[in-house]
């Protein structure tokens, strides 16, 4: 997720004690942000980009792309132009539709399973750049 924040103060984002990790916090709270979901063929989905609170469809890619194995991964936002690339393919790119775009935020990553199988998830050489 990127430029996650408040969807009514546009600032930090509260995150409750008790939080239990469901999605519904990210997607159906009150929390805004630009979702970028990018492996997730065990819940029979295409990659693709949403806008939050809703799930707002704005982009998605045309088959998977990634497996089990490394993959360098760039999401990016240009104000209203959201772009995903995937081993250096571009494999979605939108314009939010919306009159405003997000404000800026906080880069977020979330991984959670199925309920037959825990998430996991390496990390290495994570950029973030403004230009």
């Amino acid at each position: 997720m990127i430029s996650a924040s408040d969807k009514d103060t546009g600032g930090d984002i509260q995150v409750p004690a008790d939080y239990d990790g469901s999605f519904g916090l990210w997607t159906q709270g009150n929390v805004q942000n630009y979702l970028f979901a990018f492996h997730n063929a065990a819940h029979e989905r295409l990659p693709f980009i949403v806008k939050d609170p809703g799930m707002e469809p704005l982009s998605e890619a045309e088959k998977h792309v990634t497996g089990e194995r490394w993959h360098d991964i760039e999401v990016g936002r240009n104000g209203a132009n959201l772009s995903m690339k995937i081993d250096g393919a571009l494999v979605a790119e939108t314009k939010d539709p919306t009159a405003e775009s997000l404000p800026g935020g906080r880069v977020c990553f979330r991984l959670r399973g199925t309920p037959d199988a825990q998430a996991s998830a390496w990390f290495k050489d994570v950029v973030i750049r403004e230009e």
